[in-house]
């Protein structure tokens, strides 16, 4: 895909399959080398780390022969969550909020912030119905020094994401990645997102200050036990705000974790079917009916342009013949 900072394609290497991503120069030039080149060591921080919830990253740093500067990472051509979200069942939001949540507390293990959880950077992670999500993209994920470290203060991410003491540019840290995550799940529940302003200004007023509301209207669907855990990860107050711990706590997550729990261990379908049931019954009040079932994943193609030569290691398939600046 061709994104604002980057494109990503097919690419190999002894066999071995994976996805390029190399940054536009542009980018580079207008950036600065140096902080792009940091950029791709953060993200090449996390080679040889596995969770299964993260796209696996295969290398990264600055092609000897054309100067561009790249990450190669697991290939995950499926769609992303912000392509299919209008269509997710109730009773799989459990699971996507569990994985999420999963990923992001790994990620604090290692004493790293994702900073910039939206649906566009949730993949699939293959075209199953009940497909495990990935989430992908650490390009401005941050170290932090200590587990409870709040004295990030720079912009980043983006701005329907972004928490309220990142708009406010104030000290902040890993609790970021809990407000994204509760954005991303009211997205989910009622389909559109709790902030939406063309002004820029008022959006930022909104984030900082206005009230969440719950209009029955887009909500009777949903149940208290989904609303209070929207609630819990969309509190301005960061020291207040669910933690990654709380959240894979909380009764939505315990849900999921219990049906993979008994699933792997007794391969019942019919207990899959019963807990799928009970997911409904926590995500909607009794009498509702469930979402439609998520559309089927396909490839997408890509229309991206790519530089002229590739990194010696890591070699394009099938190649465009059109370049980028």
């Amino acid at each position: 895909g061709n994104g604002k900072s980057a494109v990503v394609l097919p690419a190999s290497k002894d066999g071995m399959r994976g996805a390029i991503k190399v940054f536009h120069r542009e980018l580079v030039e207008r950036y600065g080398k140096e902080m792009q080149y940091e950029r791709i060591l953060r993200e090449k921080s996390l080679v040889g780390a596995h969770h299964e919830n993260l796209v696996r990253i295969l290398d990264g740093g600055e092609c000897p022969a054309t100067g561009y500067l790249y990450v190669v990472m697991e290939s995950l051509p499926y769609k992303n969550l912000h392509e299919c979200i209008a269509d997710i069942p109730l009773a799989a939001v459990p699971g996507i909020i569990s994985q999420i949540a999963s990923a992001a507390r790994y990620l604090e293990d290692r004493q790293l912030a994702h900073r910039d959880i939206k649906p566009e950077n949730i993949l699939y992670r293959s075209e199953a119905d009940d497909a495990n999500i990935v989430l992908v993209d650490f390009g401005i994920a941050t170290h932090l020094r200590h587990q409870n470290d709040a004295d990030l203060h720079d912009m980043c991410g983006s701005i329907g994401y972004a928490a309220p003491e990142v708009v406010a540019k104030k000290h902040y840290g890993k609790q970021v990645d809990m407000w994204g995550l509760g954005v991303v799940t009211f997205c989910m529940l009622c389909g559109f997102a709790p902030f939406s302003s063309a002004d820029p200004a008022l959006f930022r007023r909104q984030v900082e200050s206005a009230d969440i509301t719950f209009d029955q209207k887009y909500w009777a669907t949903v149940s208290d036990t989904g609303i209070d855990f929207v609630k819990r990860c969309l509190t301005r107050d960061p020291d207040e705000r669910i933690t990654s711990d709380e959240a894979l706590q909380h009764p939505v997550c315990l849900l999921h974790s219990l049906s993979g729990l008994l699933v792997s261990r007794t391969h019942s379908r019919t207990i899959h079917r019963i807990l799928a049931r009970v997911s409904e019954r926590i995500t909607a009040p009794s009498g509702s009916r469930p979402w439609r079932r998520c559309v089927r994943r396909s490839d997408s193609k890509s229309s991206a342009r790519s530089p002229r030569r590739m990194p010696s290691t890591w070699r394009m398939a099938n190649p465009p013949r059109r370049c980028f600046p």
